[in-house]
């Protein structure tokens, strides 16, 4: 209480300030962008375009092909050429000194030499193998005669083939053939020395 002829003053009363409320939805709008753009560059760290994607499944493909026709057939060592068919690729060495052309064997003619399997159309042409078969056999046991010449086994394509002097001679292909026909005579020699002197090691 204030005394009389004293004049009284009264201090203004503090308003409090009103609180600061986060921005919580900016907050997690920020993380938000941030969780996205940190999975985005995660992903494009690995990355592969679809062409790329389409390219390697060929790639796969191609290898995996190569590897299994590889496996299918003999080893560069082996002393006759071999599929999965047989020797020649399952065709009758003996129809092509009788019937002038590659024919097909059957599956359930067959007779073994050297370790390979061989097919025939007939069981007269089994026969007449038998009796002979290095009367009947491709020289180079059925390798690639082009291929010896330059020193090297190689697969052989059972309608690149020609009879020179009684002897049968398988080629890669017919493209191969015609550059073998060129100096047939040339490289017969050669793969025979060739040949002879890597099977004789």
């Amino acid at each position: 209480m204030s005394a009389p002829g004293q004049t009284t003053y009264s201090l203004p009363q503090k308003t409090p300030l009103p609180l600061r409320r986060k921005n919580n939805h900016r907050s997690r709008s920020t993380m938000q962008n941030t969780m996205s753009f940190n999975r985005c560059s995660f992903r494009s760290m690995f990355f592969v375009p679809r062409s790329l994607k389409k390219v390697g499944v060929v790639l796969i493909g191609a290898f995996w092909g190569l590897a299994t026709a590889l496996s299918a057939q003999s080893k560069d060592d082996a002393p006759v050429f071999s599929t999965k068919n047989g020797a020649i690729d399952g065709y009758d060495p003996v129809a092509y000194f009788t019937e002038g052309k590659p024919v097909k064997g059957q599956a359930t003619i067959t007779a073994t030499w050297k370790g390979a399997a061989w097919r025939f159309a007939s069981v007269q042409n089994r026969d007449q193998f038998q009796k002979n078969p290095e009367k009947y056999a491709p020289q180079y046991g059925g390798w690639c005669a082009y291929g010896w010449a330059q020193g090297y086994p190689a697969k052989i394509e059972p309608e690149a083939w020609e009879i020179v002097e009684g002897k049968l001679f398988l080629n890669y292909n017919l493209r191969v053939q015609k550059m073998w026909r060129e100096k047939k005579q040339e490289y017969i020699v050669k793969a025979n020395d060739n040949y002879g002197r890597k099977h004789q090691e």
